[in-house]
């Protein structure tokens, strides 16, 4: 018989879901039931109701997402750790750099909470009589700018047959990371036959693999960034040691970003129409994937060409995070519309005939669509004004560099929009 392990990545106990205020209003949605507290609840009874039973359940930091969110935390987790014990299902960590000191209070508290590696410790220890074991190593602070594998001694690991499982919190691949820089190369130095990793919210693709090394992810989408199926992995370990996993969608909120084209669109008002349409057609989409989430919420991005163009944004602006669909059992919101990718629907080919400023810029503008060698020349141009205007955004690095695709498209942006109003006040000139 297989060997079972339900494995959990970032849970951010106390973080509340970024849901718009009016959304959560009007649909009553309950934010208690949305959050990393209701998705260790689904944890919990998923590792409970399965047959045959998880041997043990497995967290990779970041349980609690602040201190000062420690006490409201505290309750939910010893719940979860009790209903798990009365089905004999061990429970065990690693602490990580939001809960370094949270996470050892409560391991302090809660018996049930077996927390390895304290203190930057490795720790490895066996799981019963599965003929696994565990590897662990906690944060001691809350910045670490050295690897932890540099106190690894090799010593600690099992001597027998056993399958090594390592659990770390950490920051893969990034030598100049203060969250515990480790190296791929330097995990699969280690013999281990999986390492379960947490502190990057997006999961790998950890499933067809046979030596899984990689982020969880985050259990459920904590802000709309977070993106897809979400929820804990069952991590199977067979009598040869061969080791399978696959994700458990039990996260009860999911983000989706989407495109949504507007090509002939030619009324602002039937904007929510479309919208509305959109997610049903999400909700269709995403079918039988959608597990156990209760509401979806969506970011959105307007693309495409439409005549009604300047009549959008005080329309955009009434439905972000306004609009909603109750499909089902589960509710489709929108959180929020870009409207940067869309453009007016002009005619450059036809307006640029003639020498007053909107043939002018549209001819200019035509020539950077078309990238032909005057339009290129123009971007070329163009570049180092729009990186220095970008760089003197605080959250844009001093050295960020544009590629000609970016600069092409702000051009286009900037310039398309400029065209439609020239035209608009062209034809206010022509009416009076």
């Amino acid at each position: 018989m297989s060997i079972r392990l339900l494995c959990v990545g970032d849970l951010h106990m106390g973080r509340v879901p970024g849901i718009p205020r009016t959304i959560a209003e009007q649909t009553n949605l309950s934010l208690r039931e949305l959050g990393p507290a209701a998705a260790w609840r689904a944890v919990v009874e998923y590792a409970r109701d399965l047959h045959p039973p998880i041997d043990a359940v497995v967290l990779t930091g970041d349980l609690i997402d602040k201190d000062k969110l420690y006490f409201e935390s505290l309750g939910p987790l010893e719940e979860g750790l009790t209903r798990l014990a009365t089905h004999n299902i061990p429970v065990y960590s690693v602490g990580g750099n939001h809960d370094f000191q949270s996470a050892s209070r409560a391991a302090g508290v809660l018996s049930l909470l077996n927390l390895l590696g304290r203190d930057g410790k490795w720790e490895c220890v066996p799981l019963g009589q599965t003929g696994i074991s565990l590897l662990g190593w906690s944060f001691p602070s809350a910045a670490v700018s050295v690897s932890p594998l540099e106190t690894l001694r090799r010593e600690i690991l099992p001597t027998d047959s056993s399958t090594v499982i390592g659990l770390l919190h950490c920051d893969l691949d990034a030598a100049n990371s203060v969250y515990a820089p480790v190296s791929r190369a330097g995990l699969e130095g280690i013999p281990t036959s999986a390492w379960l990793l947490g502190h990057i919210h997006k999961p790998h693709a950890l499933g067809g693999v046979a030596r899984p090394i990689g982020y969880l992810g985050s259990v459920t989408g904590l802000d709309p960034t977070e993106t897809g199926p979400r929820g804990p992995w069952l991590m199977e370990v067979d009598r040869t040691g061969a080791v399978s996993m696959k994700m458990v969608p039990l996260a009860p909120l999911r983000w989706e970003a989407r495109d949504v084209s507007l090509d002939g669109l030619t009324r602002a008002e039937d904007l929510d129409v479309l919208l509305t349409q959109f997610l049903k057609n999400l909700a269709e989409e995403i079918g039988g994937g959608l597990g156990e989430a209760r509401a979806v919420g969506c970011r959105l991005r307007l693309t495409g060409r439409t005549a009604c163009y300047s009549e959008l944004p005080k329309v955009v602006q009434e439905a972000s995070g306004v609009l909603w669909n109750s499909i089902g059992d589960v509710i489709y919101f929108v959180d929020k519309i870009d409207m940067a990718s869309l453009r007016p629907a002009l005619d450059l080919e036809a307006l640029q005939t003639g020498s007053d400023p909107p043939a002018l810029l549209a001819r200019m503008l035509w020539q950077i669509n078309c990238e032909t060698d005057e339009g290129k020349q123009f971007i070329i141009e163009a570049m180092p004004h729009l990186e220095a205007e970008s760089r003197k955004e605080p959250w844009v690095s001093s050295t960020a560099v544009l590629s000609e695709a970016e600069v092409r498209d702000s051009l286009l942006q900037a310039g398309l929009e400029a065209l439609d109003s020239l035209l608009r006040q062209k034809e206010s000139g022509v009416a009076a």
